[in-house]
């Protein structure tokens, strides 16, 4: 068993060279890394190129560096060679080295993205759906179909366009995965790298076609001369580290082996280094983790610690998780106590009873699925009832930006209110150009050009339109919005915001809503007052489980990972067949 973390004894001043600490879920990692090893390294007048706390993400390592800002009254821009992440130090340091160029695939467009441009609509439903391809591969056709069909503005050539560029996004998908998975074997010809992980893809193209778009692929980045991500840390590889007195690696449990040779390699030129992480809450596999390296360590005698206080998860949802996460087998117990609140925990039959007891509970929400398309369900409910909702995995009312510039543009020009440029211009852009004379005193090009040149933190009244040359007095002399949105043409399509406008008022179109969809994966790192879990599994997800205790084991990590994200009340929902119920397959216990 791991020992209780004391941070007298195991921080920076006191510690071991080497450390490894685990944090179970709302056990607060980033504060301890934060107050027993960056804040003293820091404070002992480090310089900041003396010390490295890499995060995960760039918005985690933002906000570990904006803290140790606040904490040790240093300037944050001093502070950015003290908190990023893997690659974003690699690029520093292969960029100091003189080897490369630029980014493939950067923004501004001198990266070669803008003559080799995924199409986005593609990439999102299909090259990367949830965890994986959790769609099966027959249907991965019907799908690209329905994308298209939907989509009038998509001319022949782009139809005709369209299944290169998905083969395009899948083999940079399974290099990627194949080069952070097999660094050892990229000396092999492409086809064998690429073989190692074909079993991670459904996908529907065969070895010959995936080889040859990564040929492709490698041949326009050579000719650029640029790097993408995964050369990044290649690159960091052949630079030699720089010395550092302190080095963290947060998030451990998420590396790639490519990014672990990449941190141990700077780990031998560290004075000390900390390990950061909860093998507990490795779910990133499938894209390349090595979720086994800080059990590893661990057992190979490395000291290591745990945080023994949950501040976040409260005791019923504890026991829950505890006892679902120790059936697995193959871990390292790090036992840790639950909030000072005893919780909830509530079962449902019916998704939509689930989501309807949320929207009367008006609490934040979130709504947790395995995959994104499990997500429909709740999100048609919310859309009916009038319910303000984000979908991360699909569509709401509420991610229609220019949609909803134009509803809220026409609410206040019929309550006599000023509006800024932005929804003026979104406003100007849908009113009908004909018949001539009814919403323009000239031409709608002559009023949009005039609007155009409204700076963006402008405002103008409906005066101040129709002198630009738009007339407003068809949305005054309208019934109803409903009606004003008829004249545009927009009725039908803003049903669901008149519903939210109905039931919340319009400033509910400008607020951030309370109730979050989004799959488990994508939860990893957040918590919710509420957090409602649908424990339908998807059937990739069953099939996977078949193979298996190490798949087995998994799943359970991933079912772990959403029921430590709550910190008032779980609601559970069942689907109808328990053979379906990740509950029931993965041996959840109430």
């Amino acid at each position: 068993m791991l020992e209780p973390f004391d941070p007298d004894k195991d921080g920076f001043h006191g510690g071991p060279s080497e450390l490894v600490l685990v944090g179970p879920p709302g056990t607060g990692k980033t504060r301890s890394v934060l107050t027993s090893w960056l804040e003293p390294a820091v404070s002992a007048g480090l310089r900041a190129e003396d010390v490295l706390g890499c995060s995960y993400t760039t918005a985690a390592a933002n906000e570990m560096r904006s803290r140790l800002a606040d904490s040790t009254g240093m300037n944050n821009r001093a502070l950015r060679r003290a908190c990023k992440t893997i690659h974003s130090e690699a690029l520093r340091l292969a960029r100091e080295a003189g080897r490369c160029i630029a980014v493939y695939g950067d923004e501004d467009g001198s990266s070669g993205r803008n003559t080799d441009k995924l199409d986005e609509k593609l990439f999102v439903q299909v090259t990367l759906s949830d965890a994986a391809m959790e769609q099966p591969s027959d249907d991965l056709g019907i799908e690209i179909m329905e994308a298209i069909e939907a989509d009038p503005d998509i001319d022949g050539w782009e139809r005709l366009s369209r299944p290169e560029k998905e083969l395009d996004a899948e083999a940079r998908r399974l290099w990627d995965i194949a080069r952070n998975r097999h660094p050892e074997a990229l000396d092999e010809p492409t086809s064998l790298v690429l073989r190692r992980v074909m079993h991670l893809s459904d996908t529907r193209f065969g070895l010959f076609s995936l080889t040859s778009a990564v040929e492709r692929y490698e041949a326009n980045k050579q000719e650029l001369s640029q790097i993408d991500f995964t050369d990044m840390l290649l690159e960091a590889l052949k630079i030699e580290a720089p010395r550092r007195e302190l080095l963290v690696i947060d998030e451990a449990q998420d590396l790639s082996p490519l990014q672990i040779a990449v941190a141990r390699h700077w780990a031998n030129s560290a004075a000390k280094v900390v390990w950061v992480g909860d093998p507990d809450q490795g779910i990133y596999g499938f894209a390349g983790a090595d979720g086994t390296y800080l059990t590893s360590l661990i057992r190979s005698g490395v000291p290591s610690r745990r945080l023994s206080k949950s501040w976040r998860v409260p005791a019923e949802a504890h026991r829950l998780a505890r006892t679902l996460i120790r059936r697995n087998v193959d871990r390292v117990d790090a036992p840790y106590e639950a909030a000072d609140t005893e919780g909830e925990v509530v079962h449902y039959d019916w998704a939509e009873r689930a989501i309807c007891s949320v929207i009367q509970d008006g609490c934040p929400t979130m709504v947790l699925a395995r995959s994104g398309r499990q997500l429909g369900v709740y999100a048609r409910v919310l859309a009916d009832e009038g319910e303000p909702f984000i979908n991360e995995r699909g569509a709401s009312p509420l991610q229609a930006p220019k949609k909803i510039r134009v509803v809220r543009s026409i609410i206040s020009i019929r309550r006599g209110l000023r509006i800024d440029a932005t929804m003026a211009k979104s406003l100007v852009d849908k009113l009908p150009g004909r018949p001539k004379g009814l919403w323009f005193k000239d031409t709608k090009k002559t009023a949009r050009a005039a609007v155009k040149e409204l700076n963006d933190d402008t405002t103008v009244s409906p005066i101040d339109l129709e002198v630009l040359g738009v007339r407003v007095q068809p949305i005054l002399d309208a019934a109803s919005l409903e009606h004003a949105l008829g004249l545009l043409g927009m009725a039908s399509d803003c049903e669901s915001l008149l519903r939210i406008i109905e039931r919340h008022g319009a400033a509910a179109l400008a607020q951030d809503p309370r109730i979050r969809l989004t799959t488990i994966h994508a939860a990893k790192g957040r918590e919710e007052e509420v957090v409602l879990v649908d424990l339908a599994a998807p059937r990739p997800t069953l099939m996977d489980v078949d193979r298996g205790r190490e798949q087995l084991e998994t799943e359970r990590r991933v079912l772990y990972v959403a029921l430590t994200r709550v910190k008032r009340k779980l609601i559970l929902v069942h689907p109808p067949s328990p053979g379906q119920s990740l509950g029931v397959v993965l041996g959840l216990s109430a």
